[in-house]
């Protein structure tokens, strides 16, 4: 009697791991995809419910609040008091994103850092922000008083991710301002 072999051949294992790598070369960037934008809807979130604190805060005091200190609500995250940042008094940073109130431009944005240990919030390539009032660096209708708007910084890697981030929160291309190297799309 002879005795028959009964395991895998080389060939059938290479098969198997090419089967696996081609799997995974499309399942790691859909994934990376919905991380990233679970964590803007999440900043989407956050800024809404700031607004609507920042205007409770407007109308008991007059004025924009200056810091969130002002407000009736809090947003997970360090408070960071920056003296650089010129009218941004303060700056909520948690791991994703950095918070503040912008009262130069009217605005109330959540810039993507790159990194968690980022305190570069100015050099973001992806931000929502909520206008107060007509930012005074343009006349369009896209950054006009009491809208949600998403900023794509132009000619990044990233860029398709945002954009369609940004489409996914409803935004439309015609809809849309260039402004200091930023493309706004504005939020339905």
């Amino acid at each position: 009697m002879t005795k028959k072999n009964t395991g895998f051949t080389l060939i059938e294992l290479l098969v198997v791991v090419l089967i696996i790598g081609i799997l995974a070369a499309i399942a790691v960037p859909q994934y990376q995809k919905a991380v990233e934008k679970s964590r803007a809807a999440e900043a989407l979130l956050n800024v809404r419910a700031l607004a609507e604190a920042v205007k409770r805060a407007q109308l008991a005091s007059g004025a924009l609040p200056g810091s969130f200190d002002e407000l009736d609500i809090t947003i997970p995250g360090t408070s960071v008091v920056s003296a650089a940042t010129g009218v941004r008094s303060e700056i909520i940073a948690n791991d994703n994103f950095a918070y503040y109130i912008d009262k130069n431009n009217n605005t109330l944005p959540a810039r993507r850092k790159k990194t968690p240990s980022d305190t570069d919030w100015g050099n973001s390539d992806f931000a929502i922000a909520y206008w107060f009032g007509q930012d005074p660096r343009t006349t369009s209708a896209v950054l006009s008083p009491d809208s949600m708007v998403c900023a794509v910084k132009s000619g990044i890697e990233k860029e398709a991710l945002y954009k369609s981030i940004c489409k996914s929160f409803g935004a439309m291309d015609a809809k849309s301002v260039v402004i200091s190297g930023y493309v706004h799309y504005k939020i339905n």
